[in-house]
């Protein structure tokens, strides 16, 4: 068995509404049971619920998800949950939540280059993650943290 190392971040939305509860189980059945994938096409999926931000890890970070044709052995798959193509977003308290716990954390430790993190639209034709996703922001604020 070869070791996975990614040398990509790849940014997704869920493209379906962000409930004010825990979403994730939703996904891991649709991608698990409806699309047969082995597993969630998340390594992770940060969501609101109530009024609090979470994190939560899917696909194991040793072994590549299933989430973009072409990249899904290179890259690492993050998720914000919520459609950014009809509303703007995520919240700076999702942003900061997801890029100071988990995005930084990552490409540290696998030394993933600024350049190698990407929205989902950069590899296939799709509007993920929104047309309205801040990207400009998420991006600043990797910048701050490394």
């Amino acid at each position: 068995m070869s070791l996975w190392i990614p040398t990509h971040l790849i940014i997704h939305h869920s493209a379906d509404p962000d409930g004010n509860g825990l979403d994730f189980d939703d996904y891991l059945d649709f991608h698990t049971r409806i699309k047969l994938w082995p597993d969630i096409g998340y390594h992770a999926l940060n969501e609101e619920v109530e009024s609090n931000v979470i994190n939560i890890y899917g696909c194991p970070l040793t072994k590549p998800a299933i989430h973009c044709p072409g990249m899904n052995s290179k890259a690492l798959s993050f998720c914000f949950a919520g459609n950014f193509s009809l509303k703007p977003g995520p919240s700076d308290k999702r942003i900061l939540e997801a890029v100071h716990r988990v995005i930084i954390p990552w490409i540290k430790f696998y030394k993933i280059p600024l350049e190698n993190i990407q929205p989902h639209r950069k590899y296939i034709k799709t509007q993920c993650p929104g047309i309205l996703f801040r990207w400009a922001k998420l991006i600043e604020e990797i910048k701050n943290g490394i």
